[in-house]
């Protein structure tokens, strides 16, 4: 298992209500906020808040206070229906009228897009270019830009027209695509945390998710990353002190010495603790909660054997009986779906495929025992199939992501987890407390890391209300919020 969980999907956070573009479009405005995060990292803005609360925040998705204490609101529209923005456009659909408080009382105001506001943005280059109100109402303001600019006055109120041409100077246009938007972010988080920066990606856009109405700093926004194992990266000119972390100097420039020593303290404390560098598992609400599906399975002298080879059981190594249990996919609602080996009789083998396969009256070859669970409640433990009980679930771990979970000999070996092979470690304990008390379904973690099995939703069938198919792919993922086909109960 790598340090650092390698997150690569794109859709990230909290469950999104709506369509393809919904999504879309919250993903775009959580990237642009985590841009913006970054410059609380590198000391270029005091703190982030998300959701500013009342009619202060109205109109803008959130504030920056930037290092010489500017407010800086940014408002985010992914794209617009017509193609483009137009002044009509923005003063018609309420974007531009709350912008007038922010900017003129001496805060600036950055709108982003990914499609153009050629119309607005002409306006601001024009007043940014004329040195006074004067030359701008002479020499800027011809047909038709006096004409959009008597329309956003009209919207903000019907200022004097000095005041509404030095508000316009307080506003920044940005139009960037999506995959620009990405490599920037990816650039940006290269410079100023260790780690893959996908991994620093999902870290801080759930952190952004979390916290909505909370003032964020550096300090907070480091404790997160610490959390994850995430830490700066080493820049010329500092170096790293003998507990291992780096010199923070250049990276919190400008934060103070009392910021930078309690950045260094919670780095300490966070990445000097047990924890594992698991992402925090979100619930997933609203979704239909399957029965917790148990069997006892009579024990075979295989499985005995293979028993008997580990030397972390508490009790006896020859039980009669274990309790197995079935794990339902989360996708199907309808026609669910259970974890399962293929029914290729007797004398299954190495790499026989493990697949999601239609749940049918707790047939043995869909059932799964966690051996040293039952055995002495170990957190990880064997999966063992129950109609083959030589065979462990068992995934290719260094292969990376997309490995396909297969049957494998149950084995033990001195250098793995609790003695057991990490690519046969599953951290069943976890998923059964949290089935047991509510959170029903949670992801099936291997080991202690980031990955987890995932039923490959590429295999949906849009003629069957998208349902994945009997015999769908299950392969060894990061794990990733939310997202339904992640989830066993």
């Amino acid at each position: 298992m790598p340090p650092f969980p390698l997150v690569t999907n794109g859709v990230w956070g909290l469950p999104l209500m709506g369509g393809a573009a919904d999504k879309a479009g919250n993903r775009f405005e959580r990237r642009w906020t985590l841009l913006a995060l970054l410059d609380v990292l590198a000391g270029e803005a005091q703190s982030l808040q998300v959701e500013v609360p009342g009619e202060e925040g109205a109109g803008a998705e959130f504030l920056q206070v930037m290092a010489d204490g500017v407010l800086v609101w940014h408002q985010v529209k992914r794209q617009h229906a017509r193609s483009s923005w137009t002044i009509r456009s923005l003063v018609r659909e309420k974007v531009i009228v709350p912008w007038w408080p922010k900017i003129s009382s001496g805060g600036r105001l950055v709108f982003v897009s990914s499609t153009s506001a050629q119309e607005l943005e002409e306006l601001v280059e024009r007043s940014s270019a004329a040195e006074s109100w004067q030359v701008f109402d002479e020499h800027f303001l011809k047909t038709p830009h006096r004409d959009r600019f008597e329309r956003l006055r009209q919207a903000w109120g019907n200022p004097p027209g000095p005041e509404a041409y030095a508000a316009l100077r307080n506003i920044e246009v940005r139009q960037i695509g999506e995959s620009d938007l990405k490599a920037l972010l990816q650039a940006r988080l290269t410079a100023l945390v260790e780690g893959p920066p996908a991994t620093a990606m999902a870290v801080l856009e759930q952190f952004i998710d979390e916290s909505a109405h909370r003032r964020l700093t550096v300090l907070d926004v480091w404790k997160r990353c610490s959390e994850h194992r995430l830490q700066p990266v080493l820049r010329t000119g500092t170096r790293r002190s003998g507990s291992g972390h780096p010199g923070l100097g250049k990276i919190l420039a400008g934060a103070g010495t009392a910021v930078l020593i309690a950045v260094v303290a919670a780095i300490t404390a966070f990445t000097g603790s047990s924890a594992d560098s698991r992402l925090p598992v979100l619930p997933l609400a609203g979704q239909f909660r399957a029965q917790f599906q148990t069997v006892q399975v009579a024990v075979t002298p295989a499985l005995r054997a293979k028993l008997g080879q580990a030397s972390s059981q508490g009790r006896a190594a020859d039980p009669s009986t274990m309790t197995g249990y079935e794990f339902r996919n989360a996708w199907n609602q309808s026609a669910p779906l259970c974890l399962g080996a293929l029914d290729t009789g007797r004398t299954a083998e190495h790499d026989d495929q493990v697949q999601a396969l239609s749940c049918s009256h707790l047939t043995l070859n869909k059932i799964w025992i966690p051996a040293q669970w039952d055995q002495n409640h170990q957190e990880l433990t064997w999966l063992v199939n129950a109609k083959y009980q030589s065979m462990c679930l068992n995934v290719t771990a260094d292969a990376g992501q997309g490995t396909h979970a297969h049957l494998y000999n149950c084995y033990p070996t001195a250098n793995g987890p609790y003695g057991l092979s990490a690519y046969e470690a599953w951290d069943f304990g976890t998923w059964y407390d949290k089935v047991k008390s509510g959170t029903n379904p949670y992801p099936i973690f291997l080991g202690t890391g980031n990955f987890c099995l995932d039923a490959n939703n590429d295999n949906t069938d849009p003629g069957k209300n998208n349902r994945l198919p009997n015999g769908t792919t299950v392969t060894m993922w990061d794990y990733y919020h939310v997202a339904r086909n992640q989830y066993w109960s």
